[in-house]
């Protein structure tokens, strides 16, 4: 069982971070065959034939996903703990290319467990051949869906900080993950973990939502500690963007959405009026503006008040 020993100092500095970096890595344990969470088969089946050509084209990336599907430690200098809620993928990178060569071989052989590391694996630049392979396998798994697997993050993120503001951080660390509880002493035990503890003092620790279901410590001592657990949610990320269309439908209905796309693929469709009271004069034979929809206001016209009618004044009158 991992375990945290936090001062309330450090525990009053605890904050939740995003990491694309680690989304990646996520990404690549499910599809690599770890692990399957409920929610995420739709997603898995779409990006599977893609993950294939990499692993194809990429002997690095293909032995560095089945070393992390197989592991209990994962290489250090790939999943560092991240600052904030803003981390940038291309920032997670430069730090992965610009690891010293001896660090990044000593996490890697670490990761094998006494394994015979892999000879793709056992290069003489490792970190710029790490970097390679994540930057190609970021482009063509995550970064088309990554969007929407923020914003998926960024709703766990407020739903968490809920708990905290309402409950305190027992309840807060306890919704995190199956067994994790926060102790009096301010040390976090974390079950479904194995590996000594970690003492912060002084460092930072980040709570770090996974939309895959990753569940991981990632260590940079004594600078940071990040806690990544698995996210809410995560089975929306299944509506790419092909599936738009059908988002159109439930907004406004499937007869009014049919009206909006072309009768064959590639038609031309006419130009959107710049707003809906400013329709397009050359859409009518006059030359004059159409008359209106009622959903389509027409122009304003200058209010002439009603004169009274005479019954109405007599009805009015009418004593009771």
């Amino acid at each position: 069982m991992a375990v945290l020993e936090l001062t309330p100092d450090d525990l009053a500095a605890t904050r939740f971070a995003l990491s694309p970096m680690a989304e990646l890595v996520g990404a690549l344990l499910i599809l690599g065959g770890r692990s399957r969470p409920p929610g995420l088969g739709g997603w898995a089946s779409q990006a599977g034939p893609r993950y294939l050509a990499l692993r194809q084209a990429d002997s690095f990336l293909a032995a560095l996903t089945d070393l992390m599907c197989t592991t209990t430690w994962l290489p250090d200098f790939i999943c560092r703990p991240p600052r904030g809620m803003n981390t940038a993928f291309a920032d997670e990178l430069a730090a992965v290319r610009g690891t010293p060569a001896a660090r990044a071989r000593a996490d890697l052989v670490l990761s094998s467990q006494q394994r015979p590391l892999a000879p793709e694996l056992d290069q003489g630049d490792i970190p710029a051949a790490a970097a390679r392979s994540l930057s190609a396998a970021w482009s063509e798994l995550l970064a088309p869906d990554w969007p929407r697997l923020r914003g998926i993050l960024e709703r766990d993120v407020i739903h968490r900080g809920g708990l905290l503001a309402a409950y305190g951080w027992n309840r807060a660390f306890g919704s995190l993950a199956a067994g994790l509880h926060w102790e009096a002493d301010g040390r976090i035990a974390i079950p479904a973990l194995t590996g000594p503890s970690h003492r912060i003092e002084g460092g930072e620790l980040t709570l770090v939502p996974n939309g895959f279901g990753g569940s991981w410590l990632s260590l940079d001592p004594p600078r940071a500690y990040a806690f990544h657990y698995p996210a809410r949610g995560t089975a929306a990320l299944q509506d790419t963007a092909a599936d738009v269309s059908g988002g159109i439908e439930r907004l406004i209905g499937r007869p009014r959405a049919r009206l909006l796309r072309p009768e064959h693929p590639g038609q031309h469709q006419p130009a959107v009026p710049a707003t809906w009271h400013e329709p397009r004069r050359d859409q009518h034979p006059s030359g004059h503006p159409p008359p209106s929809r009622p959903d389509q206001p027409g122009p304003v016209r200058p209010h002439r008040p009603v004169p009274p009618h005479p019954a109405r004044r007599r009805a009015c009158g009418r004593p009771f």
